[in-house]
């Protein structure tokens, strides 16, 4: 399977964002929350009346207390 590069990048962001935290896995929370800086999603989430700043600090604030 060939997955496009810009799905590829946000992979790496998230692995990366988890040893930079100490996190043990990846989870689709920190997935979600590296694809917020990708802009093509961050224009779809907005389309859909998404609010892109609440997302990240909702995500951030719950990897901060729920992951170990």
């Amino acid at each position: 399977m060939r997955l496009s590069e810009q799905l590829n990048d946000i992979i790496h962001d998230s692995v990366d964002y988890s040893i930079q935290n100490d996190y043990e896995l990846v989870t689709p929370e920190t997935f979600l929350l590296e694809a917020c800086k990708d802009p093509v999603f961050a224009d779809a989430f907005a389309l859909c009346g998404g609010n892109l700043w609440i997302l990240e600090n909702d995500l951030t604030e719950y990897l901060s207390d729920n992951l170990d």
